[in-house]
């Protein structure tokens, strides 16, 4: 059985039935780092591959034949995003070079090495060394929908959370753009955004997201896209009808339908962590980006303590990431 720290991880508040803010945005970072650690081993296997050998615990070598407790790209744009954000506030042009820093250096990588990177992220880090500023290097064309940008958002969307709450729509749409700048894009990036504080004050996801999309102005086609997320039908879709690629708009949408599979069953803490990430990665397909979204947002709703110390003790550089999770924690808890 998978515990949390007996007394609270080291350097951590302990237990609460009602996380402090600065345990939610650790979770959510380390939150982040677990959950793609164990989606990695899955990656590109279908739902039909996973419901036969369901993921249940931490796996090594798998599709990309990496040790045990390896993030991917995921975990790396994130670090290294909060990294930036501790270091120099918000600074997008430093953010996009920190993330052509990771794919050409292999900076804030697991082990060396940078093993996967999506075409739309390829095609803006491209730009960026072309000498493009950081506003224009996202794209903007349909096929620019990927997850890229949503998988990486939590740093950036906690830290306009703290330090500018009335303008972070624009703080989430400019974060989406450094790669993916596509309305469909950064409309995601941005109910993502709007959904943390009402989680933190206690809400269902269903009523989180409610309130995030509340008001927003869509044209008809992205309206179309959008309409399970919008009309909260996506909360009574069926398992068969969930799809888990690399979709912008999909990605969201597991997450949120794991979260809130997770919330009916009245699971708390630690088991309520463990069951949305694991539902996420049986989803099949893009296993690792699915997983990552969704254990950043249940890091922030249950908080450090709720991680499962067991897994967090297998992800790669363990400590380095605790590390940057406190001490991004402790530079937006500075800027609220």
């Amino acid at each position: 059985m998978m515990q949390p720290y007996p007394n609270g991880p080291p350097d951590l508040e302990p237990a609460m039935s009602t996380p402090t803010l600065r345990s939610r945005i650790i979770g959510s970072i380390i939150g982040t780092c677990i959950s793609d650690a164990l989606g990695v081993y899955a990656e590109f296997s279908t739902r039909e591959a996973r419901d036969a050998d369901p993921i249940k615990e931490m796996r090594g070598h798998g599709t990309w034949n990496q040790p045990v407790g390896t993030w991917s790209d995921d975990s790396s744009m994130t670090l290294a995003a909060a990294d930036v954000l501790v270091r120099k506030g918000w600074d997008l042009e430093a953010v996009m070079d920190s993330f052509v820093s990771w794919y050409d250096h292999a900076t804030w990588t697991a082990h060396g090495v940078n093993f996967d990177c999506g075409n739309a992220t390829r095609a803006a880090i491209a730009k960026r060394k072309a000498g493009f500023p950081a506003s224009q290097c996202g794209g903007t064309s349909l096929s620019s929908n990927g997850n890229g940008s949503l998988m990486r958002c939590m740093p950036l969307n906690v830290y306009a959370l703290f330090s500018n709450p009335h303008h972070i729509e624009r703080f989430a749409r400019e974060g989406s753009a450094l790669t993916h700048a596509h309305d469909r894009s950064t409309y995601t990036c941005v109910t993502h955004a709007r959904m943390l504080s009402p989680l933190a004050n206690g809400r269902s996801i269903r009523e989180a997201l409610a309130m995030a999309v509340g008001g927003m102005l869509l044209g008809t086609e992205d309206k179309r896209e959008f309409a399970r997320l919008e009309d909260g039908s996506i909360f009574a879709a069926a398992r068969r009808d969930i799809q888990s690629g690399g979709y912008c708009i999909h990605s969201l949408e597991s997450a949120v339908w794991c979260l809130h599979q997770t919330e009916t069953l009245g699971l708390v803490g630690t088991e309520a962590f463990a069951h949305s990430v694991l539902a996420a990665v049986n989803l099949g397909s893009d296993t690792d980006t699915t997983a990552a979204i969704t254990g950043a947002l249940s890091g922030w709703i249950h908080g450090a303590e709720a991680l499962p110390l067991e897994w967090q003790r297998v992800i790669a550089r363990e400590a380095d990431v605790v590390k940057l999770a406190v001490d991004f924690a402790d530079t937006c808890l500075m800027e609220g």
